[in-house]
């Protein structure tokens, strides 16, 4: 079910937490006769620790969350020439229709809200609203935030070491939120960098798939 309070067609899902979106994983995997991703041991009392018991089975062909580097790459580099600070550019200026977040439309409903700026759209919007990014992608600048695959940690990768398909450290207390999201105003959460964190549903936060095509 969708347990979110903007239902209607093409809109993103929101409220559900990290183990929510994974379930939503397998089982899409499992009706297209895909491996399923991730593997778990049930039942457990606590989704909290529920989720530090998730296994990503890397060989599966099945649908997963995209990986904190992954989404970021996107969002930032992905038919970039250089990688950006926000999803549109590096502009200090958000350019017109660069996603559904906190602007003039949504007055009265935010605490802050870019002045100059608007959308059309108060709350949530239908999924691709606005045109797509240069990575080809919609909605990674505003709409919901997305939940990725990754725990959140402070601690940054080694800088002298290379990484291949990093999928961050197999443990941790929460997972890591990419994006901003309707509510997003200030210049620090519309940066494609800006990570959040959390486990449990939130209202501006849904979520995205992704899987390995061989």
């Amino acid at each position: 079910s969708n347990p979110s309070k903007f239902i209607g067609p093409g809109r993103p899902v929101e409220r559900v937490s990290w183990c929510q979106a994974i379930l939503f994983c397998n089982k899409l995997s499992q009706m297209e006769g895909l491996e399923p991703a991730y593997q778990y041991t049930l039942p457990m009392h606590d989704p909290n620790e529920w989720s530090k018991t998730v296994v990503w089975n890397r060989k599966a062909n099945g649908y997963r969350l995209p990986t904190e580097a992954e989404w970021e790459y996107v969002a930032r580099a992905a038919g970039k020439k250089a990688p950006t600070i926000f999803v549109w550019g590096n502009d200090y200026e958000v350019p017109e229709a660069a996603g559904n977040i906190a602007d003039k439309s949504a007055k009265g409903t935010v605490k802050i809200f870019l002045g100059e700026y608007n959308d059309g759209f108060a709350g949530i919007a239908p999924s691709g609203s606005f045109d797509a990014e240069i990575s080809g992608l919609h909605d990674q600048s505003g709409n919901v935030s997305e939940w990725t695959h990754d725990f959140y940690l402070l601690d940054p990768p080694e800088v002298t070491k290379v990484y291949f398909d990093y999928m961050g450290k197999p443990k941790g207390a929460s997972h890591v939120i990419k994006g901003s999201n309707y509510l997003s105003a200030s210049w620090t959460e519309l940066r494609a960098s800006y990570k959040d964190t959390s486990n449990d549903g939130r209202i501006d936060v849904g979520f995205r798939i992704a899987r390995y095509i061989n």
